[in-house]
């Protein structure tokens, strides 16, 4: 494959995973879409398994913080302090 056909896949890829993370379907998870693109990208042999797992390696620590992020927040939405938020801000 050459290097601008897996530029296209790896851009396409993004596109869908960023629309589906912004309708937010409730059959589909954000997560799901992005591992069907990476998965694409390594049939169509756009990225190497090798490549892959360096690169997951490298930025594990940065993954592995914006997960934690995003579980505070998604705790911090359920029990309401986002909502407690907003009124106090609206009524000041």
């Amino acid at each position: 494959m050459t290097v601008h056909m897996s530029l296209v896949l790896a851009l396409v890829g993004l596109a869908v995973t960023l629309a589906i993370a912004v309708a937010r379907p409730r059959w589909l998870p954000e997560a799901v879409a992005a591992v069907v693109a990476v998965a694409v990208l390594l049939v169509f042999g756009a990225v190497s398994v090798g490549r892959t797992r360096q690169a997951l390696g490298d930025l594990a620590p940065t993954i592995g913080f914006l997960a934690a992020l995003l579980l505070i927040g998604d705790g911090c939405r359920r029990e309401g302090l986002f909502d407690a938020l907003g009124t106090l801000m609206a009524r000041r």
